[in-house]
This record gives structure tokens, sequence and C-alpha cells, in this order.
């Protein structure tokens, strides 16, 4: 997406999309801060994929969690709903 207009531009369309349909739009495989950036423009504000955490197992996720909230300080704004 990052350097293809014509993916860019399906993206940006799927989720111009779910914003109309009042849905909530998860990014799904996002693996570099650029594309973070690129995806948070166009108004897709939550996002998973390695970039944040690896897959790892139910029992560590609540301690992940509560690490990185911490970590990311006043720099971002995570919704207290978790989704498993």
């Amino acid at each position: 997406m990052e350097n293809d207009p014509e993916a860019r531009s399906i993206v940006e369309t799927v989720i111009l999309l779910g914003h109309k349909l009042n849905m909530d739009i998860v990014a799904e495989g996002v693996e570099a801060a650029s594309c973070q950036q690129i995806l948070h423009g166009l108004a897709c504000n939550i996002a998973q994929g390695y970039l944040f955490a690896r897959p790892m197992p139910g029992e560590e996720l609540f301690a992940w969690f509560s690490q990185y909230r911490s970590s990311l300080g006043t720099k971002f704004f995570i919704t207290q709903r978790l989704v498993l």
C-alpha cells in the first residue's frame, strides 16, 4: 500500500465504505509505522499486526496489553474495549 497507489486507493475506498455503513474498521497485518500513519490519515484508527505484537498465548495477553498501554503515555489513545 505504501508504494502502490492502486492498493492505497482500494484501502481508502473500503475504509470510506465502512464509515458510511457506521462500522468499526480494523486494519489487519500492519507491520510498519509508516503504514500505520497512512491508515490513520485515512481515518482508520484501529489496527493490529506485528508492528504492535507477535502472536502470543492468551494468558500473556493482559500483561502485554498493560505494559504496551503504559509505554504509549499520552502519545496514542487506546480504547478500553479489548476484542479477543
